[in-house]
């Protein structure tokens, strides 16, 4: 029979505490705030900043080790008690005011095994139960603390090693995409930089001559688990739209969020508000609605080509321009949209891009066949996650499963 033993018998948390955001950026260990917590576990690496302000060693978290938040301002609970882990390969990390790390004192339980049980949807679950607040959620630390957990058997430790093997390919997958695309960005980059060709005819041109501007709803519907994705501005990383942190909506309101524009295949989707300056290109073969603060640019292609498009709007030039016309208001800073279609811009002709337009594709297409693998991977580990907890499958069944989609 199962034994289980409450998690404040076999861990101790050490809560985080505020910083000084003028630090942000300065030499230091990378900050662990709500923002490196992917929505249903795991960490996230594309906003980090490193702080440069006081980080005494009680605050740190090193690579390896587990961190969760205790806190959600989503009030749908994605990331209320989800926990990361600091990459094994990565520099040390700070907590936060909103976050804690997870010191186990029991050598019974793994780390490994500790991590992926506090992955599961039962463990969520119990979060979301147990959630208090509103505008800002809580899990106390007294909640947390009495959830129970099993010990490791046999099965269980075997089952934990899979889901680890199954982590490091899907790292490994995004690894690859994140090399074909840095290179992309590169040749991209090299051209623009590169001197006009004079017997093209560059003029100069506004960014509305790039395409038209079309921004999403200024509501949220109802979110599902399943249906149309809702893309929202966790959609975009480093260049990319991670539909692992998009929500679903009903064909209902699909129908409602796309009577004024739908996101087509190689549209650029951009942030307008709060995360400026990440952009991403639609996939083929989705169907989705904008969310809040969040736009689009449909190319013009007689002037751009959408591959092309998307490195220029992220290269360090444009950036700039986005930073130096940012909007701030007494909310969050956003691009103002109405303006944006007349911002000057220096981009090569469509001759010009045409030197490059075959391999920004070619290397697209490794981008998006590695993020595929990723995601069947991810949806492998996923289905895998509750038989944890259960204790019911073996470690052949296990390994068959596994073995069908690698």
């Amino acid at each position: 029979m199962d034994e289980y033993v409450r998690l404040g018998d076999v861990v101790r948390i050490q809560r985080g505490t505020t910083y000084k955001s003028a630090l942000l950026g300065l030499p230091g260990p990378i900050l662990l705030g709500l923002g490196s917590i992917s929505r249903h576990g795991g960490f996230r690496d594309d906003s980090l900043k490193t702080y440069g302000g006081e980080s005494p060693e009680n605050l740190i978290v090193q690579p390896g080790a587990i961190y969760a938040s205790l806190k959600d301002v989503t009030q749908t609970a994605d990331v209320l008690g989800a926990v990361a882990r600091v990459p094994l390969s990565g520099t040390r990390g700070r907590l936060t005011q909103d976050t804690v790390r997870i010191d186990i004192i029991d050598p019974r339980i793994p780390t490994d095994y500790l991590y992926w049980l506090l992955r599961t949807s039962e463990y969520r679950t119990y979060c979301r139960n147990h959630a208090t607040g509103t505008t800002t959620m809580g899990l106390p630390r007294d909640a947390f603390l009495a959830f129970s957990i099993p010990l490791p058997t046999p099965n269980r430790s075997a089952l934990t090693q899979l889901l680890s093997a199954l982590d490091d390919k899907i790292d490994m997958n995004r690894h690859r995409g994140d090399v074909a695309f840095q290179l992309a960005h590169s040749i991209a980059v090299e051209l623009m930089r590169a001197s006009p060709d004079t017997a093209s005819g560059r003029a100069p041109s506004v960014f509305a001559d790039l395409g038209q501007i079309f921004d999403g709803p200024h509501a949220t519907p109802v979110r599902r688990s399943e249906g149309p994705y809702f893309l929202n501005i966790s959609s975009l990383k480093a260049g990319r739209l991670d539909l692992a942190e998009s929500d679903h909506v009903s064909e209902d309101d699909f129908a409602k969020w796309t009577r004024r524009v739908t996101p087509q295949a190689e549209d650029l989707l951009f942030s307008y508000e709060t995360r400026l300056g990440e952009a991403a290109l639609m996939p083929p073969g989705i169907r989705a609605c904008l969310g809040r603060r969040m736009a689009l640019l449909r190319p013009n292609r007689d002037r751009v080509d959408p591959h092309f498009l998307l490195h220029f709007y992220l290269s360090t030039e444009f950036q700039r321009m986005i930073a130096s016309r940012t909007i701030h208001g007494a909310t969050v800073p956003r691009i103002g949209l109405a303006t944006m279609g007349d911002w000057e811009v220096d981009i090569p002709t469509l001759q010009e891009q045409s030197r490059v337009s075959d391999q920004l594709r070619a290397l697209h297409s490794s981008v998006v066949q590695a993020e595929r693998e990723a995601g069947i991977l991810a949806r492998t580990r996923d289905e895998l996650l509750p038989l944890l907890m259960s204790g019911k499958i073996g470690v052949r069944s296990a390994e068959q499963i596994v073995g069908e989609v690698t």
